[in-house]
């Protein structure tokens, strides 16, 4: 493995729930990219954003040519809708899977950090236990997941995420500080998980 290369997922929550958040979820996330833009070795990232439906923004984008997150322009955040959790992480996943099969010399590690605020009530293609098959077997290839849940019900719903190590579902307050903290400490932890070589937690 190319030791510091990187291949990020992020699925991100924009329901209407989230609304409270944007203007901390989008100083996080632009902050979570600075860092790992900084870092040494290649970084790619791809973006899934969720509502009631889900959309595929940026598949493996080089980070360094992504654009900050606004509240309007090319990589837009704004929040409406419903939460299809389990249809975004599943089609992130399946995506990456089809990326890496046409790009045989990644040789990095691959992490999926997973934000939201609330429990799946939307998804259509994917169910929960077919969810938690994929990710127990990207995780035996390899993979690092992450599950981050901002209030109870999203607790709530990181519980059922079996397939991921309990250390790395973290729960925290749905208040704008507690954001921000959350996105300081994932990546905090994936920079030093990519200087090491180490394990990626959540917090």
């Amino acid at each position: 493995m190319a030791k510091n290369d990187c291949l990020i997922n992020f699925v991100l929550d924009r329901s209407g729930s989230m609304s409270h958040l944007t203007d901390a979820t989008i100083e996080g996330f632009n902050g979570f990219c600075d860092e790992q833009r900084n870092q040494p070795g290649k970084t790619l990232l791809s973006l899934t954003l969720f509502d009631t439906a889900f959309d595929v923004r940026y598949v493996a984008q080089d980070l360094s040519e992504m654009p900050a997150m606004a509240r309007s322009g090319p990589n837009a955040y704004g929040t409406n809708g419903g939460t299809a959790l389990y249809d975004a992480v599943g089609t992130t996943v399946r995506g990456t899977e089809a990326w890496l099969d046409k790009h045989l010399d990644f040789d990095g590690r691959v992490v999926c950090v997973i934000l939201t605020d609330g429990e799946e009530n939307s998804s259509h293609e994917w169910d929960l236990d077919a969810l938690n098959r994929l990710i127990a077997e990207k995780r035996t290839a390899g993979w690092d997941f992450v599950f981050l849940g901002a209030g109870q019900a999203a607790w709530t719903e990181g519980q059922k995420f079996t397939a991921i190590p309990a250390m790395n579902r973290v729960a925290y307050a749905s208040t704008g500080a507690d954001t921000l903290l959350n996105f300081a400490a994932v990546a905090d932890s994936l920079s030093v998980a990519r200087s090491t070589g180490g394990s990626f937690t959540g917090s």
